[in-house]
């Protein structure tokens, strides 16, 4: 996963048709441990481009679209956010939920 800020984002959002945007803080232990999981999950042959951000570095981001905890993976398309999901539980749900 590529580390990307919050104007990088914005870039991203109106260039890719389709992404998603990790989101953590590095003194999360969920966070650590979902990161793992994401990253186990992109080996899987999923044809989705993932980022990842610091949520401490995305005040706009934040606000704009609601982020009231972390870890929380944000999936987009057509410049539009489709879900916001907060239980990264395992990597199988990672999967069915990236792969769609």
């Amino acid at each position: 996963m590529e580390e990307i800020s919050e104007e990088h984002f914005i870039n991203t959002l109106n260039e890719q048709i389709e992404f998603a945007l990790f989101i953590y803080t590095p003194m999360c232990g969920t966070c650590k441990l979902a990161e793992q999981m994401v990253n186990f999950t992109l080996q899987m042959n999923i044809n989705k481009t993932i980022f990842k951000s610091n949520i401490n570095y995305l005040p706009q981001l934040t606000k704009t679209y609601q982020i009231s905890s972390v870890p929380c993976l944000l999936l987009f398309k057509n410049r539009i956010l489709l879900k916001k999901e907060y239980s990264l539980n395992s990597v199988d749900h990672l999967y069915q939920l990236l792969k769609s």
